[in-house]
């Protein structure tokens, strides 16, 4: 038992595993104590954020609590993360512990569950409740967006779950075991509360969005990669589309959803009130239908279950 502790691959695929099996059983998650954990240290997490950035303090003052917050928590997630394997490797009965951690860290199905009540929302024209059901999982203001724009953007989040909240904290772990996956996993809700796109974040958000943007980077052609494996199952796919995502630009995940699915994402939007001069991405048309959320859902479902796949090819 404990030797197996120090395989981290075999560690992570369980953990994927635990919270793959995780789906069917998603409706009795709001019923335990725990589906809090996450929501409240998120609040915990914006309190301090908003206390420390106070409008009446200088921009550099705000900017240097940003670099210090973002390393106190780091520090705090290394120590931890280096405490939690070091106890769970001297003491078998931490070997569960340490697995339902880990899977908690990586959030399969929550954004996917999310998407398929957006998807049911919009095709009752309950655009209200769809613009409510997806505003947690983007970054940008949802409140104004037709049907078309809300397709789009919960098409972006299943990319960007699959890439900051599967892919990175894999990653993280593989290479530094669970003190990388808290860290990573810091670093990206840090990245997100302090979003410097909104103005109010401009100065504080700097710091954080920097390393976030570093530790994001190979992750997120990873994710890119792991998409165009499996695009020949998805319906309406295209080998030149997907062939031209690898052309190189931002947000490589977006660039290969977009060309797998013959749509386009990005475009300007407006994050917290302020205006995001965002790109376009992709040769397809911006009006996305239902049938193009339905394949993205499609897509999403199949690369994590890809990549759980071929992370325990590594353990066999």
């Amino acid at each position: 038992m404990l030797a197996v502790l120090d395989d981290r691959a075999f560690l992570l695929v369980l953990a994927l595993y635990v919270s793959m099996l995780a789906l069917p059983f998603h409706r009795v998650w709001q019923y335990l104590p725990l589906r809090h954990i996450a929501p409240g240290l998120a609040t915990a997490m914006r309190t301090a954020v908003m206390r420390l950035n106070r409008p009446q303090r200088s921009a550099a003052e705000r900017s240097r609590r940003g670099w210090i917050f973002l390393i106190m928590g780091g520090v705090i997630c290394l120590v931890f993360g280096w405490a939690l394997e070091g106890v769970a490797t001297r003491t078998p009965e931490f070997f569960a512990a340490h697995v339902l951690l880990l899977a908690f860290l990586l959030p399969l199905w929550p954004c996917y569950i999310a998407t398929q009540r957006v998807r049911q929302a919009i095709r009752g024209r309950k655009l209200v409740a769809a613009r409510t059901l997806l505003a947690p999982w983007v970054a940008q203001d949802v409140a104004a967006l037709d049907i078309h724009a809300l397709i789009r953007a919960a098409l972006e989040g299943l990319a960007d779950n699959l890439s900051r909240r599967v892919v990175l904290p894999s990653v993280a772990y593989l290479l530094f075991g669970m003190s990388g996956a808290l860290l990573a996993v810091w670093s990206e809700r840090l990245a997100a509360i302090a979003d410097p796109r909104a103005a109010e974040m401009a100065a504080f958000g700097q710091g954080p969005q920097r390393f976030y943007q570093w530790l994001q980077k190979f992750p997120s052609h990873l994710c890119g990669a792991l998409i165009f494996l499996i695009f020949p199952v998805i319906p309406g796919s295209s080998l030149r589309r997907a062939l031209t995502a690898f052309r190189g630009g931002p947000r490589p995940e977006w660039r290969m959803v977009a060309a797998v699915l013959g749509v386009s994402l990005g475009g300007p939007r407006r994050v917290s009130g302020t205006p995001d001069a965002l790109t376009w991405m992709g040769e397809g048309s911006a009006r996305a239908t239902l049938p193009d959320l339905t394949r993205g859902l499609m897509l999403y479902a199949l690369a994590a279950i890809t990549w759980t796949m071929l992370l325990s090819i590594t353990v066999i």
